[in-house]
């Protein structure tokens, strides 16, 4: 229980900035709450207005998270000589991109066996968020019983693609070799825009 705690403080304090909270207004609003912003407490600081957000408003409290962790992203590799039209947004074209990053992930590098892909509208950008799987750790942590134990377990990392149909644009954040970029590339073209990517 104390570790939720933690965790859910750790939310509130990284929302509790400016970015944050208007990241929190942002997310409302595609909720269609369109009067949050209004509602948030007039006389309160950044602390206490993330802090009633999560109280209040969780939905848009941690959608929020996503919008704001993306903001700060940085090391984009842009491309802008891709078609104009609308990203295949069906369940079909996301287990098919979380599949084809899996693949190439175990193939190339041994990690990413399972990826969950989410999508975010914004700004007139559809974003792509994979998260699969990173290689397995090890660490010393304190069980139940306050006995030193060895735990291993296994974090995701990001993969962030972000196509904008109007602009034909697509930017990618991706911590992996520069080679495996140009083919996560290729994979969400073919997959997601139903074309092929040129030189």
């Amino acid at each position: 229980e104390q570790d939720q705690i933690e965790g859910d403080l750790r939310n509130v304090f990284d929302l509790a900035c400016e970015s944050g909270i208007e990241a929190i207004i942002e997310a409302a609003s595609t909720h269609g709450e369109l009067s949050l912003a209004e509602a948030m407490p007039a006389d309160a600081g950044y602390y206490a207005r993330s802090m009633w957000a999560w109280l209040s408003h969780r939905k848009s409290f941690e959608k929020a998270l996503l919008f704001h962790e993306v903001s700060h992203l940085r090391w984009w590799r842009k491309r802008n000589d891709l078609p104009r039209v609308e990203p295949d947004l069906s369940p079909e074209a996301l287990d098919g991109l979380k599949i084809a990053i899996s693949e190439l992930l175990m193939r190339e590098q041994g990690r990413g066996n399972v990826c969950t892909v989410e999508t975010m509208f914004r700004d007139g950008t559809h974003y792509f968020i994979a998260h699969p799987d990173d290689f397995v750790q090890n660490v010393l942590a304190h069980d139940d019983d306050e006995l030193l134990t060895p735990r291993t377990f296994r974090r995701t990392f990001e993969i962030v693609f972000a196509f904008n149909g109007t602009e034909g644009t697509l930017e990618l954040y991706a911590k992996v070799p520069a080679r495996l970029k140009r083919t996560l590339e290729e994979l969400f073209v073919n997959i997601i825009l139903d074309d092929d990517l040129g030189p």
